[in-house]
């Protein structure tokens, strides 16, 4: 196992996380474009913060869920030529109405960002829709496997598909990329393991936080989130809720959901190495590095059973297998070490 621990860690790509904002369009209804022909999520983790940041949000998302279950006929350009669409249809509806919030910007606020979120809101669910998945709804109380057997209720090929359906792990990730074609400062926040939209300009304080999974325009604040969500405090010091993701942290969650995706399918070794990377991403998000370490358990268990322990010394097997470890803490510290050590005592022996 420390063999093969160490090459499927070894794939991983290492590099600093910094605030780097991600790229707006200059006209309202260019598809942000990497630049980059054959982009595969081995690219992406290639590339410098600065090349990820013009990376088109909903690009990437679909990258993370090629070769997924419930994705095997997943044609990303289809996708994003409907996303292409749908964005022209809500940029004609929001300059045709426009006159509307000229005249009772009452209705709307008084607020440019409550009319344009709003009609993104609206066009998206009247005119195409667009909608939480209704099997799904009791999110709180239904097993990953309701979410997980078909993988598209966690990226954004289900909206972009004709079911027209997604959840908090999609859906603000559609009205992100949306926003952002049409010039928009938004980005994704994470809230303990869900997510919203933030509209924030570069440089300013001030921002409005929409909920992207809510029937109809609603907007939230900090307050409500955390106590929903019950956020504990940590996470929000860290930085690891209710702050803007960057690029890297927001290709970390994707990551996240990736590997969460194949581990509930069994595919094991690239569960491990798709949450290795998002942990590299984000270091400082402990939940990859705990489902790491649940992971890695999972793939061999017998591998950590602990060391006998005894007054007389160690076998030269067993001196070899401390080492062993001790090397594999040092090396690869995106893992979760006590969640191993807690799993030690139930581990079974090798087959």
């Amino acid at each position: 196992m420390g063999l093969i621990l160490g090459v499927i860690l070894g794939a991983t790509v290492v590099y600093a996380i910094s605030r780097h904002q991600f790229a707006v369009p200059t006209t309202s209804t260019e598809r942000i474009s990497t630049a980059y022909s054959g982009l595969t999520v081995g690219r992406l983790l290639e590339m410098s913060l600065d090349d990820l940041a013009d990376v088109d949000i909903a690009e990437m998302n679909l990258l993370c869920a090629k070769g997924l279950p419930g994705s095997e006929n997943l044609d990303i350009q289809k996708s994003l030529k409907v996303l292409d669409y749908w964005t022209n249809r809500v940029d004609l509806e929001t300059k045709r109405n426009r006159h509307r919030f000229k005249e009772h910007p009452e209705e709307y606020e008084k607020s440019e960002i409550y009319y344009e979120m709003g009609m993104i809101v609206t066009v998206l669910e009247q005119d195409l829709g667009v909608q939480y998945n209704p099997a799904l709804t009791d999110s709180e109380n239904l097993p990953d496997s309701a979410f997980l057997t078909d993988t598209s209720n966690v990226f954004v090929s289900g909206l972009l598909s004709e079911k027209r359906v997604g959840t908090c792990a999609s859906m603000p990730v559609l009205y992100v990329a949306i926003g952002r074609r049409l010039g928009y400062p938004v980005s994704l926040v994470n809230a303990h393991d869900h997510l919203f939209v933030r509209w924030q300009r570069p440089g300013e304080n001030v921002y409005r936080n929409l909920e992207a999974t809510s029937q109809g325009i609603v907007f939230k604040t900090d307050e409500e989130y955390k106590a929903w969500r019950k956020i504990p405090e940590q996470e929000i010091k860290s930085g690891v809720s209710l702050h803007s993701l960057t690029p890297g942290e927001t290709l970390a969650i994707f990551m996240e959901t990736r590997a969460g995706a194949l581990r509930f399918h069994k595919r094991l070794p690239e569960a491990v190495i798709a949450y290795a990377q998002a942990a590299k991403l984000w270091p400082e998000n402990r939940i990859p590095k705990t489902y790491l370490a649940d992971t890695i358990v999972e793939l061999a268990p017998w591998e950590f059973a602990p060391v006998r322990q005894q007054n007389g010394p160690l076998s030269g097997k067993e001196m070899i297998d401390q080492e062993n470890r001790r090397l594999l803490r040092e090396q690869h510290p995106e893992i979760n070490w006590g969640i191993v050590e807690q799993k030690n005592h139930t581990a079974p022996k090798k087959p």
